[in-house]
């Protein structure tokens, strides 16, 4: 990862803690997703989705990819070992991330609704 990638992973960071993070609200209580907030995480908000949709699951998994290659790749990098680094962090990022989406459709299939601001917490740590 590249200065500029840390920098924008900072930034990321930096905003995220001004915004209050996404809660739902449930029958039986909040669900949550959360994040390692000593690493690099962005935000990537599905509130305008229908999850029910494979359309709105589609797009939900793009902006996870993009979320990811922001925090992991270095487009400019050319040497074997920061490129095979940076494709293990993204391939970590998109898994905690499924992680996290299985949750919310284990959730929706419950009957459980969500506040409107939903995000999933994509992560160089892949939490």
């Amino acid at each position: 990862m590249n200065k500029f990638n840390l920098a924008a992973a900072g930034l990321a960071l930096a905003l995220t803690a001004v915004i209050v993070p996404a809660t739902a609200f449930a029958q039986r209580g909040p669900i949550t997703v959360e994040a390692n907030l000593n690493l690099p995480v962005e935000y990537v908000s599905y509130s305008d989705l229908n999850m029910a949709s494979d359309e709105g699951l589609d797009m939900l998994r793009g902006r996870v990819r993009g979320a990811a290659r922001r925090l992991c790749i270095d487009e400019g990098v050319r040497q074997l070992k920061p490129v095979f680094e940076g494709r293990h962090c993204f391939t970590g990022a998109i898994a905690g991330a499924e992680a996290q989406i299985s949750r919310v459709l284990a959730a929706l299939d419950r009957g459980e609704q969500f506040a409107s601001n939903r995000a999933i917490a994509v992560s160089v740590g892949g939490q």
